[in-house]
Parts: C-alpha cells; structure tokens; sequence
C-alpha cells in the first residue's frame, strides 16, 4: 500500500473528486478531531454530531486550503476550533450540561457549581467589553473572543497593527485593574 500525503489526499479529493482519498483522509484524521470535539465539549451526545460536522465541513472547503499558508493538521484544526466556536455560541454554554452527564459521570454539586461560576464571570466580561468605548470594545472582543490577529483587526477598523495592540494591551490592563482592583 502507497502511503499518499495529506497534500496529494487533498489534491486527488479537489482535482479528481476521488472518494477513496476522502475516505482517507477521514479516516486518518477522525480519532484526532473526536478526541479535539471531546477535550473542548465534555462527554455529551453532540461529540459524534461535531466530529461529523467538521468533516463535512472540511470537505466542502478543501479547495480554500493552501500548503503555502499551513500544514494541513493545522488547517483542520483551524476549521474545528471555529466550529466548536460556533456550537458554543449558538447553543449558550449551559447547554453543555445535561442530565446524563450528571448521573453517568456522577457529577458533584461544586462542579456543576464552579460551572455556573465561570460563565457568570464570562458574562460579566462581555458586560464590561460591551461597556468599553469605541474602538477599544471591539479591538478586545475580537482579540479575545473571535481570536482574531491584529493585522486583521487594524485592517478592518482601519488602524495601524501598532495602534491595535497598543489599545489592545491599555484595554486589557485597565479591565485587570477593574476586575481584579475591584474597579468595575
């Protein structure tokens, strides 16, 4: 058997439309992205649903990959993240636990509880982001919570890199001092 790198797979897959190298591809990658899925959601009935979404995913934007920007590892891991990302958000976070996850995994009472603690607190940041003036809000929400880089944020808010990251840096050490300086 020929061992066919990630870059050929994906050759044969855009160029060809070769279902064997597809299959592949998948089946190189599946237990890596399910374990990703697993370590980011927990254990929850939607891991099979996201892995399988992914791969979907994966597949409808093959022809969007470039082996000049990443290797292909890292381009996969890109699209899950976003994904995962994107089920965290239009789900809301206290989807994640479930009943079952409760009773199989015998859940206590502090982790459900230290649960609920850390989204509060991730609401109140987003309070205090939203709060923040103009560019300063969105330069952290898109830093923080979009992961975007700043080259990108300076182009699309029309600002030098260096000016992002200088406000970037100024917003993030004032919201420290509120947070943890009792300022807020």
């Amino acid at each position: 058997m020929v061992f066919l790198s990630d870059e050929e797979l994906v050759r044969r897959i855009v160029e060809e439309q070769d279902r064997w190298a597809g299959e592949k591809l998948i089946e190189r990658y599946y237990r890596w992205v399910y374990k990703l899925v697993y370590e980011k959601m927990g254990n929850n009935d939607l891991i099979m649903d996201v892995t399988h979404e992914i791969f979907l995913r994966v597949l409808k934007n093959l022809n969007n990959y470039s082996v000049k920007k990443a290797k292909f590892k890292t381009w996969i891991h890109a699209v899950a993240e976003n994904y995962i990302i994107d089920v965290y958000r239009s789900r809301g976070k206290a989807e994640w636990i479930s009943i079952e996850d409760i009773s199989e995994e015998g859940m206590l009472l502090e982790q459900l509880e230290e649960r609920t603690k850390k989204r509060e607190q991730l609401a109140e940041v987003e309070r205090y982001i939203d709060g923040l003036e103009e560019p300063d809000g969105v330069i952290l929400k898109r830093k923080l919570l979009e992961e975007e880089k700043f080259a990108k944020i300076g182009q699309e808010l029309h600002m030098p890199e260096s000016s992002v990251k200088t406000r970037y840096y100024k917003a993030v050490e004032k919201m420290r001092k509120a947070f943890w300086e009792g300022e807020t």
